[in-house]
């Protein structure tokens, strides 16, 4: 029989916790001077951080085979904010009301706690002066709560690593280097490991999700009043087996996005690669019954379905 007949794990799960020790900005938008974050972090920058993090341990600047290494053999969730230091509550986007909240906290409530920017400048080194309209300013997480500065800012998501991976360096160790996001310069995104936990499905992912580890790629459960955890391609719902329910798919309440991506394959040309556009449901997307496998394209797909598995 092989390992699904069996029903035994293919996938093992670990609950990541890190601290936020400075500001974190996630490149989302640009509008007129203004550069925006998001309010999460997606999978493909927790996966390029950990590529650019093992490179820099091994000496090796292999940046594209390390990544292709790290895409076979592990997955990864989004990763959201938190106030709590063991990761529960965290901050996952949903629209199952009349309007986006953060876990409770509206939009305005969101930003007044979390967000804060800084204003940065091109300079020309020979005059020693501002680059001429190249002022602008920088939306940034803030690492403490604003209007608690007391209460410290975590970071919590998960990864999956296939039963008797291939991998021939110590991912686990290289997430004590990580640093995510952008203006890296600066400092920003530099974080602190917390917690490394292994956890079973009979556990939730985020206190939320029922999830499955003994296929092919992970997969979560979702009822109606849950959100999506990360980007879905929407054009894979086109697949034959889907179609037969289209109106499932009819009723998700939400936003959608065209993502693109930069990729680095070599040190001397950092984001240089730009993938191809995918059509998405974004984070905190609802109102939709059924299944999502955790892909190896580092964004979320629904799970291939007969008539027989839909449920409502």
């Amino acid at each position: 029989m092989s390992t699904i007949e069996n029903n035994m794990p293919i996938w093992k799960a670990y609950k990541i916790i890190f601290r936020l020790l400075l500001p974190l900005h996630i490149g989302y938008k640009k509008m007129e001077n203004i550069q925006y974050t998001r309010r999460y972090i997606p999978a493909k920058t927790i996966w390029g951080a950990l590529t650019a993090a093992i490179a820099k341990k091994q000496n090796n600047r292999k940046y594209s085979e390390i990544g292709k290494t790290l895409k076979s053999n592990l997955r990864f969730s989004y990763f959201y904010l938190s106030e709590k230091s063991d990761g529960s509550k965290p901050l996952i986007p949903n629209y199952s009301e009349s309007e986006l909240k953060f876990d409770g906290y509206s939009i305005v409530e969101f930003e007044r706690r979390f967000l804060d920017s800084y204003a940065s400048t091109a300079v020309l080194p020979i005059y020693n002066s501002a680059e001429e309209e190249s002022l602008h300013e920088i939306e940034i997480l803030a690492n403490h709560v604003k209007e608690e500065p007391e209460i410290q800012v975590f970071l919590v998501g998960y990864i999956f690593e296939r039963q008797n991976a291939n991998i021939p360096y110590s991912w686990q160790d290289a997430l004590n280097l990580i640093q995510i996001g952008g203006e890296r310069k600066y400092g920003f995104g530099r974080l602190k490991l917390i917690s490394f936990q292994p956890v079973s499905a009979t556990t939730k992912l985020f206190d939320v999700f029922e999830f499955e580890l003994n296929e092919a790629d992970p997969k979560i459960k979702l009822l109606s009043n849950h959100p999506f955890p990360g980007h879905v391609a929407i054009s894979q719902k086109n697949s034959a087996s889907n179609k037969k329910n289209e109106d499932k798919f009819e009723k998700i309440n939400g936003e959608n996005e065209v993502l693109v991506f930069r990729e680095t394959s070599q040190g001397s040309r950092f984001g240089y690669n730009i993938s191809n556009a995918i059509i998405t449901y974004s984070p905190g997307c609802t109102n939709f019954v059924g299944e999502l496998k955790i892909s190896e394209n580092l964004i979320f797909e629904f799970y291939e379905y007969s008539d027989s598995t839909w449920k409502s």
